[in-house]
């Protein structure tokens, strides 16, 4: 009796840990993205200007008016689509509940991603998965994207379950599996239109692994799917979706930053290291981007590890090609880091020959990423806006804003939109694709002075 009850509890031990880790992980990321917004600006916080859009957008639509035709809508229609339940919830109850309980969900989508991230590289060694989750879990560019409704941790989620979905694929399910990952890579795309150049990277990763009817598989269940959510709305304004999702896209450069900029913002530096010189965050940025190109290469001779190189490769150049950058946008690339450093360093370091130094290096690297998610949860974000005292004092009527986040923080969204008001849900978005640059633009000026002095 006592060898068996011995030879069980290793089993026993491995079954509790495959249930506790991703548990906990999910725990670690959603407090990692909830704790700075509790000690900045709370739940009802203000200053995202894009999480003020998405959700007017999603009320627009439920009162019946329609993405490009009717409004500004600079991204494909999967957001609004999916941020609809909030608003309405928020018609039940009020502006400001939506929008919060869609702040919390969205955080909980972000310990979602990693957990994700923990199960596609659980594949090479718990340790490795472990690693992998909780690199997501505290990394600033993921928990700044997950605190409000921005698009990229939709995009994020949706990437990740198809890339786990043909990590786990079966030879007598692989057809039912590459279209499951086909349709979720589609409603990436329906997200943000980056997704689509990232969804093109993974089937160019199956062609190289010569998987050419997996691949065929896979677009023909992506296009498919990305035809069913925006045709509808392209049949109903072709030419105004095309222009505000594709054209005015590369219109974008008012937001440049420089390269060296846009890494410590990707990898943390600039967050983490906050307050310090510049010099050691650029520096720091500079050796954790050489860590990240040593794993790349280590993966290189593992043809299952193509998937998260292809995620990185694809994620790094629309980063760095992208007319604008945004600190949110840093998230693309969060992923994909999170999963090749502890596969590639994991190879390398399994080779060598100490095990003091083996666990001295593991070690190390645990206490770097226990101590950002814990330099990540102790910050900042947003601004207390006092909706309350702003709602008492506006008058009955239409309420004008430059910003729809201050309707909704003072629960007048879904009351303008039953009484008929004019609401712009993107005025940043209205002066895009003009000749002249926004602060030179005169029919802007005298279109946003006519609405917020009407």
């Amino acid at each position: 009796m006592l060898s068996h009850q011995t030879a069980g509890s290793p089993r026993r031990g491995r079954a509790v840990g495959d249930v506790l880790a991703p548990v906990l992980i999910f725990v670690a990321a959603f407090v990692v993205r909830l704790l700075p917004v509790l000690r900045g600006g709370g739940l009802r916080y203000y200053g995202r200007y894009d999480d003020g859009v998405y959700y007017t957008a999603a009320e627009a639509l439920g009162f019946g008016h329609l993405p490009y035709r009717d409004f500004v809508m600079l991204h494909p229609p999967g957001s609004t689509l999916l941020l609809l339940p909030f608003t309405l919830l928020g018609r039940l109850t009020s502006d400001p509940v939506g929008m919060t309980v869609a702040r919390l969900s969205f955080m909980a989508l972000g310990g979602v991603s990693a957990v994700l991230v923990y199960t596609i590289a659980r594949g090479w060694g718990r340790g490795r998965g472990v690693f992998a989750g909780l690199i997501y879990a505290a990394s600033a560019a993921a928990a700044y994207s997950e605190q409000a409704t921005f698009l990229e941790p939709i995009g994020s989620v949706l990437t990740l379950a198809a890339v786990l979905v043909l990590c786990r694929r079966a030879d007598r399910r692989a057809t039912r599996l590459e279209i499951v990952c086909g349709a979720l890579l589609g409603l990436s795309c329906t997200v943000k239109i980056w997704y689509a150049g990232i969804a093109a990277a993974l089937v160019l990763v199956l062609l190289l692994r010569r998987e050419p009817r997996a691949a065929a598989r896979v677009t023909a269940a992506a296009v498919v799917t990305t035809a069913v959510v925006v045709l509808p709305f392209l049949i109903a304004a072709p030419g105004r979706m095309w222009t505000m999702v594709v054209a005015d896209q590369f219109d974008r450069t008012g937001a440049r930053a420089p390269l060296v900029g846009r890494i410590s913002s990707i990898v943390g530096t600039k967050a983490v290291l906050a307050g310090r010189s510049p010099a050691l965050v650029h520096a720091v940025a500079v050796v954790l981007v050489l860590l990240v190109i040593v794993a790349v290469v280590a993966c290189l001779p593992d043809r299952e590890a193509w998937l998260p190189v292809g995620l990185l490769v694809s994620a790094t150049a629309i980063l760095l090609a992208s007319p604008a950058y945004f600190r949110h946008y840093g998230v693309l690339l969060t992923a994909p880091i999170a999963l090749v450093v502890p596969i590639g360093l994991g190879r390398l370091g399994a080779q060598i020959p100490r095990p003091m130094v083996r666990r001295g290096l593991v070690t190390l690297a645990a206490v770097a990423v226990a101590a950002s998610g814990l330099r990540v949860a102790a910050s900042r974000t947003g601004d207390a806006f006092p909706g309350g005292r702003f709602a008492a004092a506006a008058p009955a009527g239409c309420i004008a804003a430059d910003d729809p986040a201050a309707l909704i923080q003072m629960d007048r969204l879904s009351a303008d939109f039953r009484a008929g008001c004019a609401v712009p849900v993107d005025v940043t978005g209205a002066s895009y694709g003009a000749p002249a640059p926004r602060a030179e633009n005169g029919a802007f000026h005298a279109w946003l002075m006519g609405h917020l002095l009407q």
